[in-house]
């Protein structure tokens, strides 16, 4: 199961993270076995990126980032 907490909403030129916008967004998701496969590979791959970064690694707590760790970029530009 996957459990939707927070979102990342575009407010003008910034991203910004909060609640999900209505009750039905608040929601557990079932996931099928290929996809849990994949989070778990996708986590296999992201800890030795951590390892790689050592103190570099910005822990965003998040499961998609940049290679970095950090926040994924919002393509909105500076």
């Amino acid at each position: 199961m996957l459990h939707v907490a927070k979102q990342l909403v575009h407010v003008g030129k910034q991203v910004e993270e909060g609640d999900p916008k209505t009750e039905a967004s608040d929601a557990s998701i079932a996931l099928d076995r290929s996809t849990v496969a994949a989070l778990r590979a996708h986590a296999v791959r992201q800890k030795q990126e951590k390892l790689a970064w050592g103190e570099g690694w910005a822990d965003s707590g998040r499961i998609f980032t940049q290679e970095d760790g950090g926040p994924p970029e919002t393509g909105l530009g500076e």
